[in-house]
């Protein structure tokens, strides 16, 4: 599996995206690594990778998510979302794990990876909102990987995510 995974990879896919990928996740990634090590040494803490929940809205209604359905819309703003990245980078940070609610909800997500093409972001998501115009801004941008969540059989996420349709939606976003 691994091995037909890896030759996809290499022979399937954007060599600017597989790049992008090595340069940021791998060889910056590993320099992150070695800037925290050196940090802790030095009673400096500071985490190597940051994970920033941008909205607190979801589509879905997941079982055991902690979402409030019922709570007003948040989300960061730009500026802010900026400053903490920059505050990231300055410390050797370049990757970042984006999470919500459903972060694909939030109306400037697309300007975070605009904003900073020297990071990678991993971005968990239903995949719901990843729509031909999105999947063709995340290529462009290069520093994105979508992991879409994904619960088992039609009847299954139906069930887990409260509500009808989330496989098709899902698979939908991955075809996308």
């Amino acid at each position: 599996m691994y091995l037909r995974m890896a030759k996809r990879l290499l022979l399937e896919t954007d060599k600017r995206l597989v790049w992008k990928l090595f340069w940021n996740m791998g060889i910056k990634g590993s320099l992150s690594v070695q800037k925290f090590k050196s940090r802790m040494k030095r009673g400096e803490v500071f985490p190597p990778f940051l994970y920033i929940s941008i909205i607190n809205s979801c589509n879905l209604r997941c079982q055991g998510c902690w979402v409030d359905v019922s709570a007003k819309q948040q989300v960061i703003d730009i500026p802010a979302m900026d400053n903490l990245i920059n505050e990231a980078k300055a410390m050797g940070n370049v990757f970042f794990g984006i999470v919500g609610g459903e972060p694909f909800m939030h109306p400037e997500i697309l300007k975070i990876f605009q904003n900073h093409p020297d990071c990678y972001f991993q971005v968990f998501t239903n995949g719901h909102f990843i729509t031909d115009d999105v999947a063709k801004e995340l290529r462009k941008c290069g520093n994105v990987t979508p992991l879409i969540s994904v619960e088992g059989s039609e009847i299954v996420s139906d069930e887990r995510r409260g509500r009808k349709d989330v496989l098709s939606k899902t698979m939908q976003g991955i075809q996308n």
